[in-house]
């Protein structure tokens, strides 16, 4: 897989319309993932996936990313019918049909288009090392129940990685032998 500074780079190299016909694909495990323009194009023409948005760590910067098993690649090439350019190791550039961007006079209003975009797509904020969730707890000898649900209960398990949750749940277990000596 190419550095995020790489790809950032390859998508930021965009001059023409016609340059912005080539969606590159970049593989991470089971995954090909989109970046930036690239996302926009694959939301907007081969299928509405699910998009995420990232503050990165330089200031003001974020990425928008969007990605999909590899096993369905084919499938939504033929269902969008585009064309493979480059397949080669962990990445995948692919055209889609010059008539979609027929709209476009030129690559500001695309650009003013795929902005609006982006700033739609909700920024996810990701905690800093170390600030991972803590309980909000005084002493865990003294917290009681209904202070340990309340806390369960404001937990955004939806917003979280199944490590996160794996990790909150160590610490109820934690809070619940302690309380038991």
């Amino acid at each position: 897989m190419a550095q995020l500074k790489e790809v950032l780079e390859i998508e930021k190299s965009r001059q023409t319309i016609e340059d912005c016909l080539v969606i590159h694909l970049f593989q991470e495990g089971t995954f090909y993932r989109a970046y930036e323009m690239s996302a926009w194009l694959c939301f907007r023409y081969i299928k509405q996936f699910k998009a995420t948005h990232r503050q990165l760590k330089a200031e003001g910067e974020s990425l928008v990313l969007i990605g999909f098993p590899v096993t369905s690649l084919e499938r939504y090439l033929t269902e969008s019918n585009i064309e493979t350019l480059l397949n080669e190791d962990k990445k995948v550039d692919i055209k889609i049909n010059p008539e979609y961007l027929k709209e476009y006079d030129d690559i500001e209003h695309l650009y003013e288009d795929y902005l609006n975009w982006k700033m739609c797509v909700p920024l996810k904020n990701s905690p800093k090392k170390g600030e991972e969730h803590q309980f909000q707890e005084n002493n865990v000898n003294t917290i009681n129940i209904e202070e340990l649900f309340e806390q369960i209960i404001k937990y955004p398990i939806e917003q979280k990685t199944p490590i996160e949750c794996m990790l909150f749940l160590s610490e109820i277990k934690q809070i619940i032998i302690n309380k038991n000596r």
